[in-house]
């Protein structure tokens, strides 16, 4: 079943409806929605730039989130409990005030909920707060893309990536970058300005999560991913789980650019 969301530019949903969950695939240019988002809750400090949608603006301390409206995991449909493959593909952007000065960042965010209530800004990146970070009951998995080095949470450095479960210190990450088709790291700026691609493959088979970050203009897709979490992602999913986007500024403002997203229940690399 295709149709169109006529509030929401250049866009595309389309519903299967599976054994296990009801997916939605969508190809979305993340624009001007007027009322209904097009089922993207939005929260915050999100808003249209040029006809683009930006999670947060240049106001200082502030977050933004945007979450689909619709439930993407239904454990009551998982065979044995098991968190199902999943694939995730987006593309964003980051445009700092200050040129080469990061404010916070952004990330992926999995929850319970549509949305995250009492959120923070500042280095919880409108995911956590400082009552709740690091609490088991939060049943939150983030992807991270971080812009400023939180010595608190044991940050690499002010340019990375990380895999992120219930709190802002990461499982794993890395600096920003992918590695090429000779196997050689090349580094990748956050806040360059430029277009990103990131693609997200969860195995159930091999209970591994793993993150990759590519250039959008590269021919190839990079065989082997920047992050790699080896764990079962099963105990952190409630009966039901959204899927969403965060992103917080500190003492420097920026622009954090949303353009399409793709969400399947398999592993699958977009041909984009």
């Amino acid at each position: 079943n295709l149709f169109h969301c006529k509030p929401l530019k250049l866009s595309m949903i389309m519903s299967l409806k599976l054994d296990w969950w009801m997916v939605v695939v969508v190809i979305i240019a993340l624009s001007y929605t007027e009322n209904s988002h097009c089922k993207l809750v939005w929260e915050g400090s999100i808003q249209v730039v040029d006809g683009y949608t930006s999670l947060t603006n240049t106001k200082k301390h502030t977050y933004g989130q945007a979450f689909d409206d619709e439930i993407i995991f239904y454990k009551k449909d998982f065979v044995n409990g098991t968190v199902p493959s999943f694939s995730v593909t987006f593309f964003f952007a980051i445009v700092p005030e200050l040129k080469h000065k990061g404010s916070h960042g952004m990330a992926f965010v999995i929850s319970p909920t549509r949305g995250i209530t009492g959120a923070s800004a500042d280095q919880y990146l409108g995911i956590f707060n400082e009552a709740n970070n690091g609490n088991s009951s939060n049943h939150v998995i983030a992807i991270e893309f971080d812009t400023h080095k939180d010595d608190e949470f044991d940050d690499i450095d002010d340019n990375h990536v990380g895999i992120n479960i219930n709190g802002m210190r990461s499982n794993v990450s890395a600096p920003a970058g992918y590695y090429d088709q000779e196997g050689q790291f090349r580094n990748l700026s956050l806040i360059s300005g430029n277009l990103l691609r990131v693609t997200i493959l969860y195995s159930q088979e091999e209970k591994q999560l793993n993150v990759t970050l590519s250039l959008p203009e590269e021919a190839y897709y990079p065989k082997k991913p920047l992050l790699s979490l080896n764990q079962d992602l099963s105990p952190y999913f409630l009966e039901t789980m959204y899927v969403g986007f965060s992103a917080s500024t500190g003492l420097v403002g920026a622009m954090h650019y949303m353009w399409m997203w793709y969400i399947t229940p398999y592993i699958n690399v977009p041909n984009l």
